[in-house]
C-alpha cells in the first residue's frame, strides 16, 4: 500500500510541475517575497524556481548565513534585515533552534506542556534595529508573499501596506494558541488581511502536538493559511496581472478560481494554454480521488467511529 501510495504521488507532482513552469512562463514570471527565508523556498515553488525572482528576509545571522540560491532561481536577493511595522529598536529573543527565534518572548508556561520545548530556551537576546518592507523595495511589485516570523507576521503585514494592493496571494504561518506571549493569533491576522481585500481560503498545513508526540491528533496549535484576491477583485483591480494570478491559482491547484477569471475577463486563450488548464483539472480529479481513498483508508482503519480526516494538500 505504502509504494503505490507513494508512486501516484510522484505521477502527480511530475505532471504538475512540468504544466505550472509552462503557465508561469506565460505569465512573466511571480515575484516571490519570503519572510522567515531560514526554511528556503517553499517545496511547492522549488521546481519553477528559473521563474522566480526570489527575494527573501532573514534576521537572525545563523540561518542567514547558509543561505544562498542553490535552486537557482531566475534572480535572488537576500537580505539580513527584521522587518516590522516601523523603525525601532527591538529585542530579538536567540532560541536554541535557530528557527523558532522571535521577536516576542516564548510562552514556556505553555511549550512546557510539550515534548522538545528546549528548543525555545533563550540562549542570548539581543536588540535590532528593525526596517519595513515598504522602505526595503521601494521600486519592487510583490505578486505573492510567504511570511513565517514566529508571530512577527502581523507586524510586518502592517509595514508593507503600500505593497499589498499589487499583490495577489499570500501564505502566511499562523498561532491558535500562544506559542509566543502577547503575539498576534490567526484572526487578528485574518481581520487585517480581510480589510485590505484579500479572503481566506484554506490552510496548506496544520501542526497538531500531543503531549508525548507530535501528531495528527494532539491539539491544533499553528498552521500554514493561505489568503488570496477574489477573481472579481483581479477584474476589477489588477487587469494587468492577470496571468500572474492563473499561475498562482495553479500552484495551490484552486483551478475554479481559474475558470472564474476567464469567465469574468473573458479571456481569449491560445490553444495550448487553454490545453494546459484541462490537464490540470484532470490532474486535480485524479488527486481528489486519492486524497478520498486516502481518507476512507484512515477512516477504515481508525478505532474511533467518529473520526475525520481531511488531507492539506
Amino acid at each position: 500500500m505504502k509504494e503505490i501510495i507513494k508512486k501516484l504521488w510522484s505521477i502527480r507532482k511530475k505532471n504538475k510541475n512540468k504544466i505550472f513552469s509552462q503557465i508561469i512562463q506565460q505569465s512573466g514570471g511571480i515575484t516571490l517575497l519570503d519572510l522567515g527565508a531560514a526554511g528556503e523556498i517553499e517545496p511547492r515553488w522549488r521546481s519553477l524556481t528559473k521563474n522566480l525572482n526570489y527575494i527573501g528576509f532573514e534576521a537572525d545571522d545563523r540561518s542567514f548565513s547558509k543561505l544562498s540560491n542553490s535552486k537557482n532561481c531566475n534572480s535572488y536577493t537576500i537580505l539580513n534585515t527584521f522587518v516590522w511595522n516601523d523603525k525601532r529598536d527591538l529585542k530579538f529573543y536567540l532560541c536554541e533552534d535557530p528557527q523558532v527565534s522571535s521577536s516576542f518572548e516564548p510562552n514556556k508556561k505553555f511549550l512546557n506542556r510539550f515534548q522538545n520545548s528546549k528548543r525555545f530556551e533563550i540562549k542570548k537576546i539581543e536588540n535590532f534595529y528593525t526596517s519595513t518592507i515598504d522602505s526595503e523595495l521601494i521600486n519592487t511589485s510583490i505578486d505573492f508573499a510567504k511570511l513565517d516570523i514566529q508571530g512577527a507576521e502581523l507586524s510586518a503585514l502592517k509595514g508593507m501596506v503600500t505593497k499589498l494592493p499589487d499583490c495577489l496571494g499570500l501564505e502566511i504561518e499562523v498561532e491558535f494558541t500562544s506559542l509566543y506571549k502577547n503575539q498576534p493569533l490567526f484572526g487578528d491576522i485574518n481581520s487585517f488581511l480581510t480589510d485590505q481585500g484579500f479572503e481566506f481560503f484554506d490552510f496548506t498545513n496544520l501542526c497538531r502536538w500531543e503531549r508525548s508526540e507530535f501528531n495528527p491528533y494532539g491539539q491544533c496549535v499553528f498552521g500554514d493559511g493561505l489568503w488570496l484576491r477574489s477573481p472579481e477583485h483581479i477584474a476589477k483591480n489588477n487587469k494587468n496581472k492577470h496571468l500572474k494570478y492563473i499561475a498562482i491559482c495553479a500552484v495551490y491547484g484552486r483551478y475554479d478560481l481559474i475558470k472564474s477569471l476567464i469567465e469574468i475577463m473573458k479571456i481569449d486563450l491560445k490553444k495550448e494554454y487553454k490545453q494546459n488548464l484541462n490537464k490540470l483539472v484532470k490532474i486535480q480529479k485524479r488527486n481528489r480521488r486519492i486524497n478520498n481513498f486516502l481518507s476512507n483508508f484512515i477512516k477504515f482503519i481508525s478505532a474511533e467511529d467518529t473520526t475525520r480526516s481531511y488531507l492539506i494538500y
